[in-house]
């Protein structure tokens, strides 16, 4: 009779089962509430204690393939929440496509609902008639506070601080003084007095904010959350992308409207190519991330951003639209691969107390880098614009001359009303001394991204950093 030697049993593998983040990421009421016996957010607490087989794991940083390994060494089952990057990635796609709707709305508003000054010359064209963009955002606004107040669940901070209103003036008072030196700095010369005197306000108003926050018991701002190199490299990373990319859309919109002949609505329409960059990438960067480190992820999408800024520099006059899409398509998918782990980034660096504070801190960056951008990137097209115009505009009447120095739409509406050959030369030397100092803006925007992806790889940690109980989790 022959022997059978019995095939020794298999260790039942571990049961990993997906959930979604429990509200607040309160684990351990999360686990008695489904009479699970007990609940960790670190999945090293889980190797240490014997005796427990299930653990919620709630980290932040895309560990669960790290996770689920050490628990089938350990013999351990494991509830893995659903990835915060990936409701980051999702919100920044929804995002992205928002603000791609957002160019065509204003667009529509500009060519139905708008008004301007009057001028001898008819300057329509120029863009100086915004009001009914601005007036639109109200009633945005109120909607969206009214379904924040009803349907946005209380996460309020157990011992919230007094509000810091000096420090909040001051912050405004430093980005605003500052945005207006930028912005008047072209059309009154980089060494006026006013232009000076404004950069030096904004300098000793700066210094105020943050020794301010510095010796406030509850400032608007802890600044040693910048000790923090994930918390630090991620505002830069933000702060720095968003300056290239508004900056850019800012310029892309003007060449489509003023250089391509396209009305407001037409070039609003052209820019929506963004959002399908921005929802493939920020849907997908989190996948990037659990097997790259954000660090690389962001980086990478920084240097897709420098290389299409790079890029844009190559747009003359004729580029056809079809290569324009597609640059506005690869720009934005770089952009969503660096937007949603840099959030993620400072989200889990700051304490779940403060996951308001880290949530206006990405906010506010991606504002601040904007406006930068704007008005930098503006500065310096309409600094190069004016100049090659000088040389263009000394046969026009003097209430015609100084619009079309000033502004390509302007010169292009005054060169229709002139007619042939006078107005045609003028609308093509306004074409191209916009396209000049297109040109020389967007290598501007491709070195700071350039920059920003170097500071990123070398300084970012690619994994969130051990200690307290982080607004992600840990």
């Amino acid at each position: 009779m022959e022997h059978v030697t019995p095939r020794p049993r298999r260790a039942p593998a571990p049961r990993v089962v997906p959930v979604p983040s429990p509200p607040g990421g309160k684990a351990g009421a999360f686990a008695a509430r489904h009479g699970l016996p007990h609940a960790f957010t670190d999945y090293r607490e889980m190797l240490a204690v014997p005796g427990v087989d299930l653990v919620i794991v709630t980290t932040p940083n895309h560990l669960h393939a790290e996770v689920v390994m050490a628990a089938a060494r350990a013999g351990k089952h494991v509830i893995v929440e659903k990835p915060p990057c990936l409701n980051l990635a999702e919100a920044d796609g929804v995002g992205g496509a928002g603000r791609a709707r957002g160019s065509a709305l204003g667009g529509w508003l500009l060519e139905n609902f708008s008004w301007g000054t009057s001028f001898p010359f008819d300057i329509s064209g120029d863009m100086s008639n915004w009001g009914s963009v601005f007036l639109i955002n109200v009633p945005i606004v109120i909607l969206a506070l009214l379904a924040g107040l009803l349907l946005v669940p209380e996460s309020s901070d157990p011992s919230p601080p007094r509000i810091d209103l000096a420090g909040a003036i001051l912050s405004m008072a430093t980005l605003m003084t500052l945005v207006y030196a930028i912005i008047e700095a072209p059309s009154r010369g980089w060494t006026d007095q006013v232009v000076l005197a404004a950069f030096g306000t904004a300098l000793v108003l700066g210094a105020a904010f943050i020794f301010r926050e510095m010796k406030a018991g509850n400032p608007m701002l802890d600044l040693t959350f910048f000790r923090n190199p994930r918390f630090s490299a991620g505002v830069g990373a933000i702060t720095m992308a968003f300056f290239a990319l508004f900056g850019m859309i800012f310029i892309s919109s003007q060449y489509l409207q003023f250089v391509h002949g396209y009305t407001a609505l037409q070039a609003g329409i052209r820019i929506m190519p963004f959002a399908l960059g921005m929802m493939v990438g920020a849907a997908n960067s989190y996948r990037l991330v659990a097997k790259l480190g954000t660090n690389r992820v962001a980086a990478m999408g920084l240097i897709i951003l420098a290389i299409m800024s790079a890029s844009f520099a190559f747009w003359e006059v004729d580029t056809p639209y079809w290569v324009i899409g597609i640059s506005i398509v690869l720009m934005s998918f770089g952009v969503s691969n660096t937007m949603a782990p840099s959030t993620d980034a400072v989200m889990g660096a700051v304490p779940l107390a403060k996951a308001g504070v880290g949530s206006a801190m990405n906010d506010t960056t991606r504002q601040v880098g904007g406006a930068f951008g704007v008005a930098i990137l503006g500065s310096i097209l309409n600094t190069l614009y004016s100049a090659n115009m000088a040389d263009q505009i000394v046969n026009l009447p003097a209430q015609a001359a100084g619009p079309a120095q000033d502004s390509v739409g302007a010169a292009v509406s005054i060169g229709a009303q002139l007619g042939d050959p006078q107005g045609q030369a003028l609308i093509d030397a306004a074409r191209s001394s916009f396209v000049g100092g297109m040109h020389a803006a967007f290598l501007v925007a491709a070195g700071v991204a350039l920059f920003a992806a170097i500071m990123v790889y070398r300084f970012m940690p690619p994994r969130h950093l051990g200690g307290h109980n982080h607004a992600g989790g840990e």
